[in-house]
């Protein structure tokens, strides 16, 4: 539970496929100048593959799924990774599976449970992969919590839908 000198910040929430696309780009991008093997592999891991299809979106297209940390007035509490930061780190249990962790990590764990907890608390299903991202009512959502499907398809802006 949040004390009342805790905050939820929102790094991100509902996002445009043009959005989407560019990060897409971007990571790709980065991996390509690693010369990262499988690629697509890796992409798919942290990014969602750009779709203008309602019925098959991408998570953040369908407003069901949100980025976001835990703050005190004065800072981000330590989460260990920066949000986005695409490596083992970013892993939601990175720090479960560490042994003779040091007082920063013990804090960086707890940090992590603790968002973890408020969010599962609230209904949220967290992405394993990054610490920072939940689903609410999204096909990742439904597919983590046993139902059959999602209740939010993707949200796109009115020129999508307009054929010209």
């Amino acid at each position: 539970m949040l004390s009342n000198k805790h905050y939820l910040v929102v790094f991100d929430a509902w996002r445009p496929y043009e959005v989407q696309l560019e990060l897409y780009r971007r990571l790709k991008e980065e991996l390509q100048a690693k010369r990262i093997l499988n690629i697509e592999k890796e992409l798919s891991l942290y990014v969602d593959t750009p779709s203008k299809d309602a019925m098959k979106p991408s998570n953040h297209l369908t407003g069901g799924a949100i980025d976001l940390t835990i703050a005190t007035k004065e800072v981000h509490l330590n989460m260990g990774t920066c949000f986005d930061d695409f490596s083992e780190g970013s892993r939601t249990d990175a720090y479960e599976n560490m042994t003779d962790l040091n007082d920063e990590e013990l804090l960086i764990r707890e940090n992590r449970r603790m968002l973890k907890r408020i969010m599962e608390n609230a209904g949220f299903a967290n992405y394993s992969e990054e610490w920072w991202h939940y689903d609410y009512g999204n096909q990742n959502w439904a597919k983590s919590v046993g139902k059959h499907m999602a209740f939010y398809r993707g949200v796109l802006k009115l020129k999508d839908h307009i054929k010209v």
